[in-house]
């Protein structure tokens, strides 16, 4: 009853907000709720696909796991205006991105590559890296070989490793550039894929 409440509140607020002049410089989603409930996802895209907003974004509970999502995901999918962009709140893992993205999901925000930097995980081709690893304090190699990124071209993972051990903040700033760079040409690859029809 809760999730249902709260998404008609949801709903009743889009309708008064798009009374209000929006600028043209600005884009509105228009966020669907639902929880775990697939009626009340359906019932969300199927208002949401008559307000006049920009986009679609999918927000509030998504599950446990990363099938539920999946699930939840295309539950909206199967109803929305494809016309639209489609924004996914919050998820935007290495192993989620191709996923959601073969559900149709176009944009998505995920604070994870930034998080884990500042802790000393890099991400790379062959999963997450702790450097902090003393194991690491004599690896005089880039965080990833073959990587164009400003980080991988200066420093090796025994300085980063460093770093880190002396608590320097630029440490993890090093770490979020490289992290940055790694998940903005997965989508390089990922864009190329879809362009010749090989996603």
């Amino acid at each position: 009853a809760t999730a249902k409440t709260e998404l008609a509140r949801t709903l009743r607020w889009y309708r008064r907000f798009l009374r209000v002049p929006i600028p043209p410089s600005q884009a509105m989603f228009a966020i669907v709720q639902g929880g775990l409930f697939k009626e009340l996802r359906r019932e969300a895209i199927a208002a949401i696909n008559k307000l006049s907003v920009f986009g679609t974004a999918i927000g509030g509970a998504l599950g446990k796991s990363k099938r539920q999502m999946y699930q939840i995901i295309s539950w909206v999918m199967e109803h929305s205006d494809r016309s639209r962009p489609h924004h996914l709140l919050g998820v935007g893992d290495t192993e989620s991105i191709p996923e959601i993205i073969r559900l149709g999901v176009d944009l998505f925000d995920c604070a994870l590559p930034t998080r884990i930097a500042r802790h000393g995980t890099a991400l790379t081709k062959n999963g997450p890296l702790d450097i902090t690893r003393g194991m690491f304090k004599n690896a005089f190699r880039p965080v990833e070989r073959g990587c164009a990124c400003a980080v991988c071209n200066r420093y090796t993972i025994a300085q980063l490793n460093f770093l880190f051990k002396a608590r320097e903040p630029l440490a993890g700033r090093l770490l979020t550039i490289h992290n940055l760079y790694f998940i903005e040409q997965m989508l390089v690859g990922i864009r190329k894929q879809i362009e010749s029809g090989k996603f």
